[in-house]
């Protein structure tokens, strides 16, 4: 019979790995496809994001959603706000340095959580693809 605990460490674990994973998957696609609008230098690291942000991004998140579900599929409903966990932490920082650079902060959380049901809909999908396995 399988453990039906939820082991804590691991799920920290994961949630670490979600968010590093998310930062990455809005970073690394303008890198590789050469569509780079403009460098980091001299803006707020969330403004250059969003100017460089690609269709990509929304595939490497609904992808770290599957395999967040699979592997974690009993609380599978956090992955989505795991995988963007790190924007609104950045987005607070950003506003400490650069206390101009984000206006509609409201708004801008909003959209964050409206962009976790991209992972979150992997991470649906990741639990079904478990359950279905067994």
């Amino acid at each position: 019979m399988e453990n039906k605990k939820i082991n804590i460490q691991s799920t920290i674990v994961y949630i670490v790995i979600a968010g590093i994973f998310g930062l990455l998957g809005a970073i690394i696609p303008p890198y590789f496809l050469g569509e780079l609008k403009q460098q980091p230098d001299y803006y707020p690291f969330l403004y250059w994001v969003i100017e460089n942000s690609h269709a990509t991004t929304g595939i490497l998140w609904f992808f770290v959603g599957i395999f967040l579900g699979y592997k974690q599929p009993k609380i599978w409903f956090i992955w989505g706000i795991a995988v963007m966990s790190l924007f609104p932490i950045l987005t607070i920082y950003e506003v400490i340095i650069y206390p101009k650079s984000h206006n509609l902060l409201p708004f801008e959380i909003i959209m964050y959580a409206i962009l976790s049901v991209i992972p979150f809909l992997g991470s649906l999908t990741g639990m079904i693809i478990k359950n279905l396995r067994k």
